[in-house]
Parts: structure tokens; sequence; C-alpha cells
């Protein structure tokens, strides 16, 4: 449903949040890594995003991008 929303209006940033946390859930790490860093872009610094972008690092065993996320969601 995500993404037919995103059909209609391709810049909705809590759509692209979402999608990306079912594209996490879903093991779509490389696409839900793009989603959170679009929402990083589109809406500015948000602790959620960079603590859901982290756990995607970890997934992806990139702990020191990870790290760098976690520590900008604490900030």
């Amino acid at each position: 449903m995500f993404e037919k929303a995103l059909e209609i209006t391709p810049d909705h940033i809590p759509s692209i949040f979402h999608l990306g946390l079912m594209q996490h859930k879903n093991g779509e790490l490389n696409e839900a890594l793009n989603s959170f860093t679009s929402v990083l872009n589109g809406a500015g610094k948000n602790r959620l995003v960079f603590e859901s972008r982290g756990l995607v690092y970890m997934d992806m065993k990139r702990y020191e991008l990870a790290i760098e996320d976690f520590n900008q969601a604490i900030e």
C-alpha cells in the first residue's frame, strides 16, 4: 500500500519511511537503506529514521555506519 501511495505522491515522507520499515522486515536491506536515506534527505535529521537505518546497517554487518547513525539518533 505504501508503494501505491508513492505512485500518487512520490515524495510523501511518511510512506517512504514506512515502506523502508517493511522492506527491512522483508530482508530487502538495500531497498530499506535507500528508503531511509531518502527520508533523511527529504525531511532532515530524525531520531527514528537514524535508528531505523542503523538497524539496517547492523543487519548488513556494516557496524561503523550503524554506530554513526545511532550516535546521530542520540544527538
